[in-house]
């Protein structure tokens, strides 16, 4: 029996060759013998056409990207890494044998971020040579090529370097209030006789009413004072001190929250009998010294409001009647 000349002839080339012999007889010669054979040719090219188009198909429905990212140095996954394929830049001058290729379809740009576990999932990627840029605070960037291919899923595995942040420089200045140091406070600051708050301490504070600054002190008390809210400060065995605001005493039946804004306070000071300096009170309770605002200290601070006006224009009132 004569064996049959596909399966004889089992190159792709012969394959290919005895489909055009075997085309040529059945054209030729429309009764001979060789159509059969022609008929089962083209049948076995259309089944390898078929198989290379099922490839293409699959390339174009692309495939599932998985991936972790980590620490470099202690292995720990990263949360909140930003990933990112992209196609490479075209070519200037292609190889030769890829010069006369049909244009492929562009890589459309894909991203991703990872999860508290540091793994990302990306689907329906195409195949095909991408950039990955990974990024994160604190971590070098890594950047480098990736051809993606295979079957699913296509595995990335990225480890980051620590990277030490170039953080700008800040700079604290602490000024000194020429005021406050012609009226002696940073020797008696020095000293530390008695309680005190600075400029700083105060914003630090952030009070609501100049009273709110007391409240924290050991041995003072704030009382309503019945008039609109207003604090009352007592020192201990309940007596008033002198309330002294700039180097002016106003006595001590005044509420401290009448007086004066909490932020346009500069300082204040608290004695009790003991080392309360003598050019201010001689009253046997204590002092209480209240500094306003120093403008050498305060550049772009508001230099006039009414609440000041207003205050000053009590002063002066009292200072009259005090006075007589």
């Amino acid at each position: 029996m004569r064996p049959h000349p596909v399966a004889v002839l089992g190159s792709p080339w012969a394959r290919a060759a005895l489909v055009a012999v075997a085309t040529l007889a059945a054209m030729a010669f429309p009764g001979g013998g060789l159509a059969p054979h022609a008929l089962e040719a083209q049948e076995w090219a259309g089944e390898r056409s078929g198989e290379r188009g099922q490839e293409r198909v699959r390339e174009r429905e692309g495939i599932t990207v998985t991936g972790r990212v980590v620490d470099a140095l202690t292995g720990t996954p990263l949360p909140a890494v930003q990933l990112q394929f992209r196609a490479p830049p075209p070519e200037a001058d292609p190889p030769p044998e890829e010069a006369d290729r049909p244009p492929e379809e562009p890589l459309r740009p894909r991203s991703a971020l990872t999860d508290g576990d540091g793994r990302f999932q990306l689907d329906d990627v195409a195949m095909g040579l991408y950039i990955l840029t990974v990024e994160s605070l604190g971590y070098q960037v890594v950047e480098r090529p990736v051809r993606v291919m295979g079957a699913s899923p296509f595995d990335v595995r990225v480890q980051l370097a620590p990277e030490a942040l170039a953080l700008e420089g800040v700079v604290v200045t602490l000024a000194r209030s020429p005021k406050l140091a012609s009226a002696g406070f940073y020797d008696r600051l020095a000293i530390g006789n008695g309680s005190f708050l600075t400029r700083e301490q105060i914003e630090a504070r952030a009070p609501l009413r100049t009273s709110d600054l007391f409240r924290s002190m050991a041995g003072v008390q704030v009382r309503p004072s019945g008039r609109g809210g207003g604090g009352l400060i007592t020192l201990r065995g309940s007596c008033r001190p002198d309330i002294v605001i700039d180097g002016m005493n106003l006595g001590s039946d005044l509420s401290v929250d009448d007086i004066i804004l909490p932020t346009d306070l500069e300082a204040v000071e608290v004695f009790r009998v003991a080392g309360a300096p003598p050019q201010y009170s001689r009253n046997t309770c204590g002092v209480i010294l209240l500094w306003s605002a120093d403008p050498a200290t305060r550049r772009g601070d508001r230099p006039f409001s009414w609440r000041r006006l207003a205050a000053a224009g009590i002063f002066v009132v009292l200072a009259l009647v005090l006075t007589r």
